[in-house]
């Protein structure tokens, strides 16, 4: 099920990113239609500046999508790490709280929460996992 759920995470980052980068292309044609109705006659765009500007949107455009690609790959991550220390003993320091106990669950609500006992906490405040 947790696998499910990340795999979900990540399919929904990347229409994200795909919807992000077709809004980076519709931009880009919009301000490049613009620029040709307003260029001078006498000094067109030359054809080095379009395909310059044509390859800072493409690069834009990857970067955004690795980007995102990357997002979704490092919380599929963090929840399959921690659904793998359900059963296991662990310490944490949450504030100037400490905490040790068997984790008995994970829940997905504001983050990868661990729960320890009657206490919830943020995977970052592990500190040690026995």
């Amino acid at each position: 099920m947790m696998v499910t759920r990340a795999q979900g995470a990540a399919a929904g980052a990347a229409d994200q990113a795909r919807q992000v980068s077709r809004d980076l292309q519709d931009q880009f044609l919009k301000l490049l239609v613009a620029e040709l109705k307003c260029q001078d006659p006498m000094s067109p765009l030359q054809d080095k500046e379009f395909l310059s500007q044509v390859a800072q949107i493409s690069t834009l455009d990857s970067i955004t999508q690795l980007k995102s690609s990357f997002d979704a790959w490092a919380e599929g991550e963090k929840k399959l790490l921690a659904a793998s220390l359900v059963g296991k003993t662990v310490r944490a320091i949450t504030g100037s709280v400490e905490i040790e106990g068997l984790v008995w669950g994970v829940r997905l609500r504001d983050g990868v929460n661990i729960l320890v006992g009657d206490a919830e906490f943020g995977l970052e405040d592990v500190v040690e996992v026995r």
